[in-house]
């Protein structure tokens, strides 16, 4: 879904840019949209990284509590728990 709405725009713009050319140099047009393009993977490679982050610590949190509770069960303390 989060992949939708770039796309979206994608083919919006694209469209505005494509009925640009028949009034404007194409070569412009094509630059600003190359622009675009760039600036959409960039935005969209920023907030890949940033739910990366945070999917994989959220993932990684509970083993590492896990694993401290488990050190204490193995030096004898039987009433450990993990959160």
């Amino acid at each position: 879904m989060a992949s939708l709405f770039p796309l979206t725009d994608m083919a919006m713009v694209s469209y505005d840019k494509a009925k640009l050319m028949l009034t404007q140099d194409p070569k412009q047009v094509l630059e600003s949209l190359l622009w675009f393009i760039l600036f959409l993977l960039a935005v969209e490679s920023a907030l890949v990284f940033s739910l990366s982050i945070f999917m994989s610590r959220s993932i990684v949190a509970p083993i590492l509590d896990l694993k401290s509770a488990m050190s204490a069960v193995e030096n004898g303390n039987f009433q450990a728990r993990a959160r």
